[in-house]
């Protein structure tokens, strides 16, 4: 019963396409990351979507968003290949960064240590969208190494629900259920 209700013809042509998908990712591999200027346009596109969260413009200085915008550039290009930024296109094309204002607790490398040990807020928070944005709040008084092990703890998982254009094929039920997570 289960065979019969398959589409296969449309199975088929998304395999077909999925074929032609790969062909040209393979032949395109490495065409952003080995370019400098385009590798620079995706971390521009990530930095234009750059927001101060609602509640925190008249609380964060001009000078604070500036040197945050920097340092977030900088760590974003040294770490472009750990980032995945060519392979995770769709989701970094998606994310939008809100920066809010600097933590009321001990930043230093031990206290967030203990605060994650504990399970206490780090003042990160990764959020997935119904339309399929990933929104990533940041305290703007990050630590670099912090905010790297952030992003490696969480964008894999978070690629995953903004998915690789097959999700039509699946089960309504299990985007719901992967919304849920």
């Amino acid at each position: 019963k289960f065979a019969r209700n398959l589409d296969t013809k449309r199975i088929q042509k998304v395999y077909d396409e999925a074929i032609e998908d790969v062909k040209a990712d393979l032949a395109t591999d490495g065409y952003i990351r080995n370019h400098s200027r385009r590798r620079q346009k995706v971390i521009d596109d990530v930095l234009s979507k750059v927001r101060i969260d609602n509640n925190a413009v008249e609380d964060l200085e001009l000078t604070d968003q500036l040197i945050a915008l920097r340092r977030l550039s900088l760590i974003l290009d040294d770490n472009f290949d750990e980032f995945q930024m060519e392979d995770m296109g769709r989701m970094w094309e998606n994310m939008i960064i809100v920066l809010v204002p600097e933590r009321t607790y001990s930043t230093s490398s031990s206290a967030i240590h203990k605060r994650k040990k504990r399970q206490k807020e780090t003042g990160f928070r990764f959020t997935y969208s119904a339309d399929e944005i990933v929104i990533v709040h940041i305290p703007i008084d990050f630590g670099d190494e912090e905010l790297v092990e952030e992003f490696h703890r969480n964008l894999n998982d978070f690629n995953r629900l903004v998915g690789d254009g097959l999700e039509d094929l699946y089960p309504s039920w299990i985007k719901d259920y992967a919304y849920r997570m």
